[in-house]
C-alpha cells in the first residue's frame, strides 16, 4: 500500500484541489488504475499541513474518493494518515497554531467512515519548533489514542510509532530584521534536526553522554556536552518501541504504523513476530 503525499505540504496547492473535484476524482482514477496494474491493496492518503478551515473539504473530499471512485472488485477503500488527534487548540500560542495548521482539518469520525484504516501519528510530540523532549511521551500516546477511540474502531485505528529522535542544540545567531531607529541585531538560534538510532548512539560514545530512561514518558534520551554547551537527544530505542507496541497489543488495534524504516534500533526487529 504505497503513501501518496500532498505536494510539499502546501496548504495553498493542496486547498485548490480539496475545491476542484473533477481534479481530486482524476486523481483517484490514476490511482486505482495503479492498483489494478501493480496490484496494490489500495493508498494511504498522507496529507499534511491542511488549513483547520478546510476540515469540511477534507472529509468530502476522502468520502468521495473512497466511495465514488474506489469502488471496484478486488480494489479497497483508501487509508488516511492522521497528525495527533486532540479536538481542540490549547492555550499557548504554538498550541494554537499546531492545531490551526496540522492538527485541526482531520475530522476523525467522518474519516473513519469512508476508509479502511485510519493511521493515527502520535509524534510529533516536541519538534524543532519546542523545547528537548519527547518525541512521544506515554500521556501524549495514550491521550491521542483515547480520543481517537471515541470515534475510529479499534479494528480500523492504527497507532502511529515514530522510530527517529530528536537532536537539540544551539545553532549560529541569525540576523534580526531591523527596527526603525536601531541597527540589525543577532537572534538567538536553537536549532533541532531528525536523528537515526545509530547516529544518537555513537554521539553517546564520542561525547560520553548516558543513555536515560525516562519512566513518566517511557522514553529513551541522553545529554551530552560539546563546546560547553548542553546538546539534547530524544529518541526510540527498542524498549521505547516495546512499550508502545504492547499498548497496540493491549487495546485490540488494527496494528501500527511507522516512520521512518532504516532508522530504527536494529533490536526492535527482535520484538516483532517473523513473518515468513
Amino acid at each position: 500500500m504505497p503513501i501518496v503525499v500532498n505536494n510539499g505540504f502546501s496548504q495553498e496547492d493542496f486547498h485548490k484541489l480539496l475545491m476542484n473535484r473533477a481534479a481530486y476524482e482524476t486523481m483517484a482514477s490514476r490511482l486505482m488504475a495503479a492498483c489494478k496494474e501493480n496490484g496494490y491493496i489500495g493508498f494511504q492518503f498522507d496529507f499534511e499541513n491542511i488549513s483547520w478551515t478546510d476540515r469540511s473539504a477534507l472529509s468530502t473530499m476522502v468520502s468521495n474518493v473512497g466511495f465514488g471512485v474506489f469502488t471496484a472488485p478486488n480494489s479497497s477503500s483508501p487509508s488516511q494518515t492522521v497528525p495527533n488527534a486532540p479536538g481542540a487548540p490549547g492555550e499557548g500560542g504554538f498550541s494554537n497554531w499546531i492545531y490551526e495548521n496540522w492538527r485541526g482539518a482531520y475530522d476523525l469520525s467522518a474519516l473513519a467512515q469512508s476508509v479502511d484504516l485510519v493511521c493515527l501519528m502520535t509524534y510529533d510530540q516536541h519538534t524543532r519548533w519546542t523545547a528537548p523532549g519527547p518525541v512521544a511521551g506515554w500521556a501524549w500516546t495514550t491521550g491521542n489514542l483515547d480520543y481517537g477511540l471515541k470515534f475510529v474502531p479499534r479494528e480500523k485505528l492504527s497507532l502511529g510509532i515514530p522510530l527517529y529522535g530528536y537532536h537539540w542544540f544551539a545553532g549560529t545567531p541569525v540576523k534580526a530584521p531591523a527596527q526603525p531607529g536601531f541597527p540589525p541585531t543577532d537572534k538567538p538560534n536553537p536549532s533541532a534536526e531528525y536523528i537515526a538510532t545509530d547516529d544518537a548512539l555513537d554521539l553517546a560514545k564520542a561525547y560520553k553522554g548516558r543513555v536515560e530512561w525516562d519512566p513518566v514518558d517511557r522514553s529513551a534520551w541522553f545529554f551530552f556536552y560539546r563546546d560547553d554547551l548542553r546538546e539534547w537527544i530524544f529518541f526510540t530505542d527498542a524498549r521505547t518501541f516495546r512499550e508502545r507496541y504492547t499498548l497496540v497489543k493491549d487495546r485490540g488495534l488494527q496494528g501500527f504504523c511507522s516512520w521512518v524504516l532504516g532508522e530504527e534500533d536494529a533490536a526492535i526487529w527482535e520484538i516483532l513476530p517473523s513473518h515468513k
